[in-house]
């Protein structure tokens, strides 16, 4: 794929995988293996999630003690879905700029394109004009939401209207799953109410007008 600033991306070579001391993550396509690689025992020291219940991978940061002797702590977040709820595991990143935390990165960004694309399929099933979430979502979420799934680069499509959402200077190429997640993030609860609807049954079609 040639990304809009001309460059041609090597396809994905699966399964990817990023390891800390204590945690290893690996995606094959389909699951997300987490494997306690401490854990003395040979039971519950991997849990693997199938790819329809990860919701997402994300970064987030806490700071501890603020002040001229705080300590800010970087994690990776695996947010999966069960019993329609979601759950997290967090994965300390000990120093974030080094070669372990870009290969947690690019585990995240190639996680979470595999989950929208997954998304895309079921909403594709559906048939034409299906829509791309819950029913009490406003028109201009939706319509994110929608352009989102349709495009790889959402932003170099339609820079001018989202350019009050930029995630990073080169926004153009931000991908279509951190894209999707990202406005899904931005909403209150709006991640869950997404993987609910995904599992859920088809919503009925609308009846017909009459004439």
């Amino acid at each position: 794929m040639e990304n809009p600033n001309g460059i041609t991306e090597p396809p994905v070579r699966l399964p990817v995988t990023a390891s800390t001391l204590f945690a290893r993550l690996t995606f094959d396509g389909h699951t997300l293996s987490i494997t306690r690689r401490l854990w003395p025992l040979p039971w519950h020291r991997t849990r693997r999630i199938p790819l329809r219940d990860v919701m997402a991978v994300e970064g987030w940061t806490r700071d501890k003690n603020p002040g001229v002797d705080g300590k800010t702590f970087h994690y990776r977040r695996v947010r999966r879905y069960q019993g329609g709820e979601q759950f997290s595991r967090n994965i300390r990143i000990r120093r974030p700029r080094s070669a372990l935390a870009d290969r947690f990165l690019r585990f995240q960004e190639v996680v979470n394109e595999a989950v929208v694309d997954h998304a895309r399929s079921i909403i594709d099933a559906r048939g034409p004009g299906a829509p791309t979430g819950p029913a009490h979502w406003d028109a201009e979420f939706q319509a994110r939401i929608a352009h989102g799934l349709r495009t790889p680069y959402p932003y170099a499509d339609d820079e001018a209207r989202f350019k009050n959402h930029t995630l990073l200077p080169g926004s153009a190429l931000v991908k279509s799953g951190s894209y999707v997640l990202h406005q899904l993030r931005l909403r209150d609860n709006a991640l869950l109410e997404w993987h609910r609807f995904l599992h859920g049954p088809p919503a009925a079609p609308p009846p017909p007008t009459r004439p």
